[in-house]
């Protein structure tokens, strides 16, 4: 189950074309500022219409106090608290709203599976996806000496399989799936027999390597 959060202006045409191809939606959260103008409450009424006609839970309009900000991202935490998966789309309201949104979901993503949505306002304007699990690996580390060994392979000889990994760090095949699965978790390397680094994997290790 997933819960949908959203920032939202003038303008709900983002939400409902995210909604219109959300599964197993838990919950529906509409972030704003304080106080609600008119034009908002129109968005948002248009949100809660679509959510009617198409069988989803009623949305909870989130009006957060931008003269708190500490106050408004922990509005934003308590709204989410408990959803094992969160979808946040920024792609709509003022930009502190989306700032606030943002920090509020890197700081979700301890204990919830978390991915930050953004688009332009045109239907085929496209859409850039942040994993915010990778957040924490870039700005944190936190990946043992194996793991990053691994990366490094992977960086400079392309697609490897896991038996070439295995004799290039010297360990198992049983303890090199182990570590790509946690890497995997990370959206640092993808593939399938033939496991290669992802984009994010690259910028980490460009990251490390100052």
């Amino acid at each position: 189950m997933v819960c949908y959060v959203f920032t939202l202006g003038f303008h709900a045409d983002h939400a409902i074309r995210r909604l219109s191809r959300a599964r197993d939606v838990e919950s529906v959260v509409v972030v704003t500022a304080r106080p609600v103008v008119r034009a908002v409450q129109n968005a948002f009424m248009e949100i809660v219409a679509f959510c009617d006609r198409a069988g989803l839970p009623r949305p909870v309009l989130l009006d957060v106090p931008l003269e708190d900000p500490a106050g408004a991202v922990y509005a934003i935490l308590r709204a989410v608290d408990g959803a094992k998966h969160v979808v946040v789309d920024v792609s709509g309201g003022m930009r502190i709203v989306t700032f606030l949104t943002v920090v509020a979901a890197m700081i979700a993503s301890r204990r919830s599976y978390v991915e930050v949505f953004a688009s332009g306002e045109r239907e085929d304007a496209p859409e850039v996806r942040v994993p915010m699990l990778v957040l924490h690996a870039l700005l944190f580390g936190g990946l043992g000496g194996e793991k990053r060994a691994i990366l490094e392979l992977l960086d400079r000889f392309g697609e490897m399989s896991v038996s070439d990994i295995a004799k290039a760090i010297d360990r198992s095949e049983r303890t090199v799936r182990a570590h790509l699965a946690d890497l995997r978790r990370y959206e640092l390397v993808e593939g399938g027999s033939k496991v290669r680094i992802s984009g994010w994997g690259r910028l980490l290790m460009a990251l490390s390597r100052g």
